[in-house]
């Protein structure tokens, strides 16, 4: 509440939208909100939170080809045959079967996308993503970036995917995981930069579908699974 009341004296000192540290933009005017919401397609600036670098979009090229490889590698896995609900619940619940932690449902796609993200050929980059995911995406989502200083431990994790990915080909065949996937795109990108696009595809199949299944969950528990807002699949 605190950064809210800090951000609304922001909005009322200044003069239309403005970002906030961390670049999200803050709009404040509910003309402006709709002005933003309704503008015709011209108006807009294509980039996207995952492909980037930094606080800088990926190209076209580079965003196109890699959400076509990943519709590819996501429809290649049949991951609910592959996959044990009961014994994922088992290792994420406590010792009386209760999912008690708000970030279980983030271990629970990490499990269930894991063929997708990094095949097991990848034992060290598997063993990165999972010190990603607990030291970055589950603090990010439970705790928030705005309330927390960035873990230190994420620089180091891009530094040894970066150095993982440096010593792997590009594939000739198809690409069978997320690591296929950056290795393969376009363009002069560093082993570096190919590491931050992994983490990215990381946050965006484990992180915000993660929250999303605990809120699903959440609300059915709360009022029943059979409303048109919550479905029983």
């Amino acid at each position: 509440m605190a950064h809210l009341r800090r951000w609304e004296q922001l909005a009322a000192d200044t003069d239309g939208p403005f970002r906030l540290r961390f670049g999200t933009l803050f709009i404040a005017d509910a003309d402006a909100a709709r002005e933003v919401l309704v503008a015709s397609a011209e108006n807009y600036l294509s980039q996207s939170g995952f492909f980037r670098l930094g606080p800088t979009p990926a190209s076209h090229v580079i965003r196109t080809e890699a959400s076509r490889e990943l519709i590819k590698v996501l429809a290649r896995h049949d991951l609910d045959s592959a996959f044990d609900v009961d014994d994922a619940i088992h290792e994420l619940s406590d010792n009386r079967s209760r999912l008690r932690h708000q970030r279980w449902g983030v271990g629970l796609n990490r499990r269930y996308f894991a063929p997708a993200i990094a095949d097991q050929r990848h034992t060290e980059i598997n063993a990165l993503v999972d010190d990603y995911v607990t030291s970055s995406v589950v603090a990010d989502d439970v705790v928030g970036r705005m309330v927390r200083r960035p873990h230190r431990s994420v620089p180091l994790i891009r530094a040894g995917l970066a150095g993982q990915l440096r010593r792997l080909p590009v594939r000739s065949a198809d690409a069978e995981d997320l690591v296929d996937v950056v290795l393969g795109l376009p363009g002069e990108l560093s082993p570096a930069d190919r590491a931050q696009l992994l983490q990215r595809l990381v946050l965006s199949t484990v992180g915000f579908t993660g929250v999303a299944l605990e809120w699903v969950v959440l609300l059915g528990i709360q009022y029943g699974y059979n409303r048109p807002t919550v479905r029983p699949e």
